[in-house]
């Protein structure tokens, strides 16, 4: 048994038939700080250009290799009690 196998690792562990690979929802989370007090932060626009300009599922995909899930704008995972599934997801929109 081992925990937080790093997803390089996994992608070779997972050729082996001798080992079960099993991906469980946790509660690390990456994000962006951004000092809302200071400019370019004061600017609402430019905090929202920065959330839809950024391709989540890509960062999830190349990143993290697959191993993660597309978060949203709070640190409540799906994993977890009190996450909002009802929360509208992000996506990206360069437009």
């Amino acid at each position: 048994m081992a925990g937080k196998v790093d997803p390089k690792t996994a992608k070779f562990d997972s050729r082996d038939p001798n080992v079960t690979l099993h991906s469980v929802a946790g509660t690390q989370h990456y994000s962006f700080p951004m000092l809302t007090n200071a400019a370019p932060f004061d600017d609402n626009n430019i905090r929202q250009a920065i959330k839809w300009g950024i391709d989540r599922q890509e960062l999830v995909d190349k990143i993290l290799l697959g191993y993660g899930e597309v978060g949203n704008d709070h640190p409540i995972g799906s994993g977890q009690k009190y996450s909002n599934a009802r929360l509208e997801q992000k996506t990206f929109g360069p437009d």
